[in-house]
C-alpha cells in the first residue's frame, strides 16, 4: 500500500477528532507507519504544505495579493 492510500485511511479514521487530539493521532499514526512527518510548529510555511511536501520547503516569500 502506498503512502497516499495509507494517509487517506489515517485521515478518515481521525476525522471525528479535533484540535490537539487530531494532531496527536496523526503523529502517532505517521510514526507507526514509518511515514516521514513533521511534528511541531512551522515558521517557514503558512500552510499544510510542509506536512505533505517536506522536500518542497524552502526559501519562499509570503504570498501577497497583487492589486
Amino acid at each position: 500500500m502506498n503512502n497516499e492510500t495509507v494517509l487517506a485511511e489515517i485521515l478518515d479514521r481521525g476525522s471525528d477528532l479535533s484540535g490537539p487530539d487530531f494532531v496527536t493521532f496523526l503523529r502517532t499514526e505517521a510514526e507507526s507507519n514509518e511515514m516521514e512527518h513533521f511534528a511541531g510548529q512551522a515558521t517557514s510555511e503558512s500552510c499544510g504544505c510542509r506536512a505533505f511536501y517536506p522536500s518542497a520547503v524552502g526559501d519562499k516569500a509570503p504570498y501577497e495579493v497583487q492589486q
